[in-house]
């Protein structure tokens, strides 16, 4: 190897180091693929100091699967900690038109991608299906649907 690639190798070393610095570690770390498996609890305490938080897709699924049986979040804190890929697997939306959502879910500015939902009509076709008295904020979802919420 040559002085001048040796150089060009220090080079590009520090910028990878002085970027990972300055945004963060994570910068570089690739978005969660959901296998279509569900988690069994999630972490925190659902409190606006200690919100409940979804870093997997099975996090996100398994807070699906709890709104949908009738947990509604009400006055609860829900905080997305990642991007997700849902990876095109048929996805049921949070809430539907007798169970809704009910708390406050902050996205944290992260991607929610490859959502896949078939419509019927007792749930939405969005990542949350139905909310009411609820905030969804800072997020971004991508996938084969429209992103809509029902506000009731």
């Amino acid at each position: 190897m040559t002085n001048k690639n040796r150089v060009l190798s220090v080079l590009i070393a520090l910028t990878v180091l002085a970027t990972s610095l300055f945004y963060g570690i994570n910068t570089f770390v690739a978005a969660d693929v959901w296998d279509g498996s569900v988690s069994a609890s999630l972490e925190g305490e659902g409190t606006a100091e200690a919100p409940y938080l979804i870093k997997t897709g099975a996090d996100l699924a398994y807070f699906a699967a709890q709104v949908n049986g009738g947990s509604d979040y009400s006055g609860k804190y829900i905080k997305l900690t990642d991007d997700i890929d849902l990876n095109n697997i048929a996805f049921t939306p949070i809430g539907n038109t007798s169970k809704y959502f009910r708390g406050t879910f902050d996205g944290d500015k992260h991607t929610v991608s490859g959502l896949n939902i078939s419509s019927s009509s007792d749930k939405g076709i969005a990542l949350f299906g139905a909310v009411h008295n609820a905030t969804v904020k800072n997020i971004t979802v991508k996938g084969n649907v429209e992103a809509t919420v029902s506000i009731v």
